[in-house]
């Protein structure tokens, strides 16, 4: 079966520069029909693209002298394909530092028809704290950008340290207040009630900034983490293994990245890379 032809996309991912120091997101600001000024990201050719969030992410990191980058073999890094005979190409990237066990990005591009970034933070099992997760898609004309601390246990006091401080951010923003589908995710097991969820590409500029102090929130939170010790070690190494196994079950990227990229790949990463406590 002959492979279908290519076109070449414009533009990827920008490569994450380690002496990148406070970086600025492209927002101009727009007057509206109602003769109000609103911020707003600026789109290449209108198109949507992810990386003010990962720039802004991975800079923000980089101030924990411990933080880096580790090598990942070819076979999981890099691949390309055609997503509606569009070049597709897909960067995979691994991070750790002292208090922070994975962190593991993915940025998949191709152009207009398809932009993905995807991170997922797992602190040490040293700390109980919950995992970051980061899921920004854009296909066709459908944009979804979703944020969450997402909560190793639904206790009271577990949710009130950890979750409850997102609240005085998240009634700022009315419109994130979606919920994931049930179509893949039949099981909130994993998702707080402060989750941000974005449907459409017009509020980016406010669902960076959310973004933005849900980080300066995480971050915090890492800073002052006190290691847990004994049996909690345990169980939160239990919790993380628990959460790679419900996502590798449900993961809707894994069937995409299959007819992209090709099953060795995609086996490969889900295996190796994404799911892989």
């Amino acid at each position: 079966m002959q492979r279908p032809q290519c076109r070449t996309s414009r533009r990827s991912f920008m490569p994450y520069k380690p002496d990148t120091l406070h970086f600025t997101p492209p927002f101009i600001t727009k007057r509206t029909a109602k003769g109000n000024d609103e911020k707003t990201l600026i789109l290449e050719d209108n198109e949507v693209r992810f990386e003010p969030f990962m720039h802004l992410q991975l800079d923000k990191l980089r101030y924990d002298p411990s933080f880096r980058e580790l090598a990942l073999p070819a076979t999981l890094s890099n691949a390309s394909g055609c997503y509606k005979k569009s070049t597709c190409t897909c960067t995979n990237r691994l991070f750790k530092s002292n208090k922070i066990r994975k962190l593991r990005t993915t940025c998949v591009n191709a152009g207009a028809e398809l932009q993905i970034y995807n991170s997922c933070l797992y602190p040490s099992t040293e700390f109980d704290l919950p995992i970051l997760g980061v899921d920004l898609l854009h296909f066709g004309r459908k944009t979804i950008c979703i944020v969450d601390f997402q909560p190793l246990e639904k206790r009271e006091a577990y949710l009130n340290k950890y979750i409850a401080p997102l609240s005085s951010i998240k009634k700022n923003y009315p419109f994130l207040n979606n919920t994931v589908s049930n179509r893949f995710y039949d099981d909130r097991t994993w998702f707080s009630d402060q989750m941000l969820y974005l449907n459409n590409k017009f509020h980016l500029s406010d669902f960076y900034e959310a973004f933005e102090q849900y980080l300066r929130i995480y971050l915090q939170l890492l800073e002052d983490a006190e290691a847990i010790g004994g049996s909690r070690v345990t169980h939160v190494s239990s919790m993380h293994s628990k959460y790679d196994k419900y996502n590798k079950e449900r993961d809707p990227a894994i069937v995409m990245f299959s007819k992209i990229f090709g099953k060795e790949f995609s086996t490969a990463v889900t295996d190796s890379f994404l799911f892989s406590f």
